[in-house]
């Protein structure tokens, strides 16, 4: 089970996030297709509210956002680490992949690196070094 812990809110990203997310719908459409408040919405984009939203208004979000913004780039903004990865244990899936890359020759593993980073990048995420 993940262990969710409070960090920074950062107002701004999320401001930044929503405006993206809305597209070219005015926020009050946002709000409503999310199913949230307006004055709640307003705040947000606005940069105004005080606390982090908590998980469900961020699911109800992520849910109806445009413009490539995830569930993930909400939690991030609003400070929320659901998970410490540095402690999480790899499954056997993960340690047949960690093995295959062993196999490979340096030359291998740089072109294997950069094809994950590539992919991550991708994907709104960003890498770290294998």
């Amino acid at each position: 089970m993940a262990v969710t812990q409070e960090r920074y809110f950062n107002k701004k990203i999320f401001s930044m996030l929503i405006e993206r997310a809305r597209g070219d719908r005015s926020i009050h459409r946002f709000a409503i297709d999310s199913g949230i408040s307006y004055v709640q919405m307003r705040k947000l984009y606005s940069g105004q509210q005080e606390n982090p939203p908590g998980k469900k208004l961020i699911k109800k979000l992520s849910e109806n956002s445009l413009g490539g913004v995830e569930y993930e780039d909400y939690i991030f903004a609003a400070g929320i680490v659901e998970k410490d990865r540095e402690t999480e244990v790899p499954d056997a899936h993960d340690i047949q992949i960690i093995e295959k890359l062993k196999a490979l020759s340096s030359g291998q593993r740089k072109t294997a690196e950069e094809f994950i980073d590539f992919l991550l990048l991708n994907s709104g995420r960003r890498g770290g070094r294998l």
